[in-house]
């Protein structure tokens, strides 16, 4: 964000792969973390929303082969 770049820590909530696993069965995931806009220079008042960004994501994977 805003030229910098930093490592942000995603807390994984859920993660499911079925059981007992099929051939073609992959893992689904969701995940959320908090970032400081503060700490990336940018405004963070009331009318920008203020300070913290909470980031959520979801996804998908193919199964890990054994």
């Amino acid at each position: 964000l805003h030229g910098q770049t930093r490592a942000l820590v995603l807390l994984v909530n859920r993660w499911v792969c079925s059981n007992p696993p099929q051939a073609d069965d992959g893992c689904s995931f969701d995940a959320h973390g908090l970032l400081r806009r503060s700490e990336y220079g940018l405004p963070h008042g009331l009318l920008e929303g203020g300070d913290e960004v909470e980031i959520s994501i979801e996804g998908a994977s193919p199964r890990a082969l054994r």
